[in-house]
């Protein structure tokens, strides 16, 4: 019995000395994930404001240049004397290595007046940016 208690000391001892040999090493390479992670947030935020930048560019256009430019609406809504809503939608089915197939989409909405300036603008989806 005092051997097991012992060889658990002295393995817990050994691993006590261990981490502390590692710790920087280990502290040094969470502090550089750390740092990655605040990269990627800070270039998906800067392509979040170029998107909405983009879409905001279009406030107080006429809707036909949008259609122009992107084509035909997938869908169109037309509110008498209100306006209206022209809706754009891009989708793909992905699958990446043995995972399950996953739809990956993004809408874009403009929003028009009844002279069919556009108003307002949105992106929703998982694969706008």
């Amino acid at each position: 019995m005092r051997s097991i208690i012992f060889a658990f000391c002295l393995m817990n001892t050994v691993c006590c000395f261990a981490d502390s040999i590692f710790q920087p090493f280990m502290d040094q390479a969470l502090d550089g994930l750390k740092q990655r992670d605040n990269q990627m947030q800070s270039q998906q935020n800067a392509v979040k404001e170029s998107h909405a930048k983009a879409i905001n560019s279009w406030v107080g256009s006429d809707i036909n240049e949008k259609i122009m430019q992107a084509g035909p609406p997938s869908k169109q809504y037309k509110i008498p004397s209100k306006g209206g809503a022209y809706e754009w939608l891009y989708s793909e089915i992905r699958t990446q290595y043995d995972d399950e197939p996953q739809t990956y989409w993004c809408k874009i909405l403009f929003f028009t007046d009844a002279d069919g300036k556009i108003v307002n603008g949105r992106e929703e989806g998982n694969d706008c940016y």
